[in-house]
């Protein structure tokens, strides 16, 4: 990300991070805090590894037993060994649907996905150097005092633990809960996404 920066000649930006991306924000913020003007976090999965131990619960408590019954099928080894990267799409798919308080826009999000959409190595490499780290920037954080927006879903399977520990940490924070929100907050609630982001950022003027 610094790279990136250096290479379009930004003097210092407002850095966004969703989900497993929030941790990746924060991170860039806390080893490069002059080259951030503000931080917004939007359903992060928060400054360390913590929430993996319940996440699994929380997105299973969410389907019906026909969403299970497709995660079982397309984790199966088998089947990803015989389809690839179909079968890492087609579990995104199954879940989907824990991610929203309205499951037809998961339908909908669904019909987008392809294959090509998805690189779950990407993923792999990030979680394992995390865990290989044993990443928290709880205390690193708490010396980062640049505005920070944190936007939550009141519906979402990450709780509302996070969010709240995040406001606590970062000095200068302003934490949002939408409601009838899961996961996507963009998807399901855009008109309230937006203008708290526009807010945020014509605040910082």
């Amino acid at each position: 990300i610094e790279l990136l920066r250096k290479h379009l000649g930004i003097k210092d930006w407002i850095v966004l991070g969703h989900s497993c991306g929030g941790l990746n924000a924060s991170k860039y913020a806390v080893s490069y805090p002059a080259s951030v003007s503000a931080l917004i976090l939007v359903e992060t999965i928060g400054l360390n590894l913590g929430s993996f131990k319940y996440l699994d619960d929380n997105i299973n408590y969410r389907l019906l037993p026909s969403d299970i019954e497709l995660v079982e099928y397309w984790t199966d080894s088998t089947i990803m060994a015989r389809y690839g990267n179909r079968a890492s799409i087609e579990y995104v798919k199954a879940v989907n649907p824990a991610y929203f308080f309205d499951r037809k826009k998961s339908f909908e999000l669904s019909q987008t996905l392809s294959p090509d959409d998805w690189n779950t190595e990407v993923n792999k490499l990030i979680f394992d150097d995390y865990v290989k780290q044993k990443i928290d920037l709880t205390e690193p954080s708490r010396q980062f005092l640049k505005p920070v927006l944190i936007i939550s879903g009141r519906q979402s399977f990450l709780g509302e633990s996070i969010p709240l520990n995040l406001s606590t940490v970062y000095p200068d924070s302003k934490m949002v809960v939408v409601e009838r929100c899961g996961h996507y907050v963009w998807i399901e609630q855009p008109t309230i996404f937006y203008k708290e982001i526009n807010d945020f950022i014509s605040g910082l003027k």
